[in-house]
């Protein structure tokens, strides 16, 4: 991280190699920021640009002092298509030349991920076993594509809502070969309760089906539920099942109206990991900005 302790003059610069991303995939470039509570000298906006390899620059400004204070923050510098731009090299920049001294920000890093993830892999540091995150998008959602049942048309957004159904049914398939082998795996749902939420009286039925069909099930209360929650689908172990498809399931088909259930995906990780849980982690391809910073 590197943090601004006091400049006239702001200029943050990050180059990467289009080359290195996928083909066919649209992604998002964005600053990585924190905004110290004792920062100020940002009464004029800063400028956010991204510059693609054909000169195209994407550009607007961000008023700072608007951002919340003490919590890590994204500011989106703007999108590209590697199947426009296939080679050469893209720019993303932060500045600001008003003159007037500044401080209180912190600078982790340039995040670039592609545009509607479905799921997300990283690798866990102590142990160096993958681990995955499906967003919603990436489940089967019974009556997902009925906005007045289910809100989850907004690509920015990787959480499905439930409005309102009498049929709850959410299922993920993930293909075993992904993940580290001799290595027992734990599944679980990340979701939230909306404080509006009701029609829960009946537990919902949690389910993981293994590649050799044998079932885990349990049933959960979600009326006794904290808001935001990993309901743990089961376990298993890349010892035994080494290929094959496991399935993950929730559902509840009791006929009564429910709603107020965000579906944000599923969890699959090493059991017994030696890190945090990872549904705030941020993964950085292997991009070290330049920074410039003038007195």
């Amino acid at each position: 991280m590197a943090e601004l302790l006091n400049v006239c003059w702001l200029d943050v610069h990050g180059r990467f190699y289009v080359s290195k991303l996928s083909l066919g995939t649209i992604y998002e470039v964005a600053f990585v920021i924190l905004m110290r509570p004792s920062g100020d000298g940002w009464q004029i906006p800063v400028n956010i640009r991204l510059t693609l390899p054909d000169g195209t620059k994407q550009e607007h400004k961000e008023n700072l002092m608007e951002k919340p204070r003490g919590d890590w923050i994204e500011i989106k510098a703007g999108e590209l298509s590697t199947s426009k731009h296939k080679e050469g090299e893209m720019e993303v920049s932060m500045f600001e030349h008003g003159g007037h001294w500044k401080r209180g920000l912190v600078v982790k890093g340039v995040l670039i991920r592609p545009k509607n993830r479905i799921v997300k892999h990283w690798v866990e540091k102590e142990s160096m076993k993958n681990c995955f995150m499906i967003y919603a998008r990436g489940v089967s959602i019974t009556w997902a594509e009925k906005n007045s049942y289910w809100q989850c048309d907004d690509a920015s957004v990787e959480m499905a809502e439930l409005l309102k159904v009498c049929w709850l049914d959410v299922h993920g398939r993930f293909d075993l070969s992904k993940m580290s082998l001799g290595t027992t795996y734990e599944v679980a749902f990340v979701i939230l309760m909306r404080s509006s939420g009701d029609g829960w009286q009946i537990p919902v039925n949690i389910q993981l089906t293994l590649p050799d069909g044998t079932k885990q099930e349990h049933k959960e209360n979600l009326m006794e539920k904290p808001r935001g929650i990993e309901i743990k689908a089961g376990e298993l172990s890349t010892s035994k099942h080494k290929e094959g498809e496991m399935k993950v399931s929730m559902f509840e088909h009791g006929g009564h109206w429910k709603r107020g259930l965000v579906v944000k995906g599923v969890l699959i990780r090493p059991k017994n990991r030696t890190v945090v849980s990872p549904l705030h982690f941020i993964f950085f391809l292997p991009f070290i900005p330049v920074i410039d910073i003038y007195m």
